[in-house]
């Protein structure tokens, strides 16, 4: 799949949790909807539209749909994604591969997220993804975000790393190399 990378105002932005019944999704909703989307709006108010999908949003986060911010509830991700400009992941306290944080990577979607939603996997800060730090690290890389050709690039380079990694060869290659490294581990004992 190809994601177009659009030259428009708004820019798109989406953030989506799976359900908002799980804490760290819920905080993570709390830092874009009531922290940097506000921020956001004040700075520009027609630079960006921040879109929240994922199940059962709890009632106290409706005072924060408003202005720039829509609640679309669960969506398929082929439905919603093509549309979207930017993907706004803050992971806070990952663990794991998240497929809120990859999906969007594989398709060549600009992501702002937290290092630690990476946890090890190659994509670089800046090259092919963008790291924020804390809301107002957040609003700036946004802003940086606003250039087609900074978008243009994150896209293609994740789609790359993501083509090499994530492909049955990429797949073949990390499962024969840990079963090798098994093997010689327990050659050596």
């Amino acid at each position: 799949t190809i994601h177009e990378i659009r030259d428009r105002k708004p820019l798109k932005v989406f953030f989506m949790g799976s359900t908002y019944n799980v804490k760290h999704n819920r905080n993570a909703l709390r830092m874009v909807i009531a922290d940097i989307a506000p921020k956001v709006f004040r700075r520009d108010p027609e630079a960006f539209k921040f879109y929240v999908f994922g199940k059962k949003l709890p009632s106290e986060f409706n005072k924060y749909i408003k202005d720039n911010v829509e609640y679309l509830g669960f969506q398929e991700s082929k439905d919603y994604l093509s549309d979207m400009d930017i993907a706004l992941i803050p992971s806070l306290f990952g663990a794991g591969m998240q497929q809120k944080v990859f999906e969007p990577l594989t398709l060549g979607i600009p992501q702002l997220t937290s290092s630690n939603g990476i946890v090890g996997y190659p994509f670089v800060e800046d090259e092919s993804v963008f790291f924020g730090k804390n809301n107002d690290d957040f609003v700036e890389k946004l802003f940086t975000l606003k250039d087609v050709d900074v978008r243009k690039r994150l896209s293609q380079n994740s789609k790359a790393i993501s083509r090499k990694f994530f492909s049955r060869e990429g797949l073949d290659a990390t499962v024969k190399s840990t079963v090798d490294s098994l093997i010689s581990a327990r050659a050596q004992k």
